[in-house]
């Protein structure tokens, strides 16, 4: 079985955090997910993202685990440690662009 990693990216600073944007990285590296987890800090209030019947509110992933988040500059620094092609390539380029301080959401699945 295989966890993707979908990551929310927080625009506007506010509780629960509002994913206006969001991406799925397609790399699979257990060390990388395991080191990403150990880092990121609980999200007490959860977040939201728009789907097509609207506005979707968690505080857990799909394990059951509370949502967690990394800063887009933490992120950067651990994902320019692996090969990223792709979409992934694109993923890591828009984390260098934003902001180093926004908060992402990681959400497993």
């Amino acid at each position: 079985m295989s966890v993707n990693l979908h990551l929310g990216f927080d625009r506007y600073g506010g509780d629960p955090v509002l994913c206006y944007e969001r991406h799925r990285l397609e790399w699979q590296d257990d060390a990388l997910f395991g080191a990403l987890k150990a880092e990121a800090v609980p999200l007490d209030d959860g977040a939201q993202w728009y789907l097509d019947d609207g506005l979707e509110h968690a505080k857990e992933d799909n394990y059951g685990e509370p949502l967690k988040w990394l800063t887009a500059h933490a992120l950067v620094r651990h994902l320019s440690s692996v090969p990223l092609r792709g979409w992934d390539a694109a993923t890591l380029a828009f984390l260098k662009a934003i902001p180093p301080s926004t908060r992402v959401v990681l959400w497993w699945s």
